[in-house]
């Protein structure tokens, strides 16, 4: 996990990336609000790591929705944060999510 919050420091200079972390879990949120709400959520189990995002309510099918994925190293989990970053609306403004959009497509 430590190595993965290193590369997302690396990776994204300009934005502001707030986490909050218990044992293996990190949430990230887009104010240094910790009550605020959260937008991706990343646990370490073991050599995998699961990428969580939370829909947008304008295109969640359901309150609270959220898009899982899992990675086996830590460029993938770093291109699925800045992608769960960018999908759900936590940061819209962010001009280095614009490439993570692009090459995910």
């Amino acid at each position: 996990m430590r190595r993965l919050i290193k590369r997302i420091n690396e990776a994204l200079l300009t934005t502001g990336v707030w986490g909050l972390t218990s044992h293996a879990h990190l949430l990230l949120h887009a104010t240094p609000d910790y009550a605020a709400p959260w937008f991706v959520s990343v646990v370490a189990y073991g050599d995998q790591i699961v990428i969580e995002y939370k829909l947008p309510a304008n295109t969640a099918p359901w309150k609270d929705a959220v898009v899982r994925g899992v990675a086996s190293d830590i460029e993938t989990a770093l291109m699925y944060v800045k992608i769960a970053m960018l999908r759900s609306g936590g940061w819209p403004q962010c001009s280095e999510m614009v490439v993570a959009n692009q090459t995910s497509a």
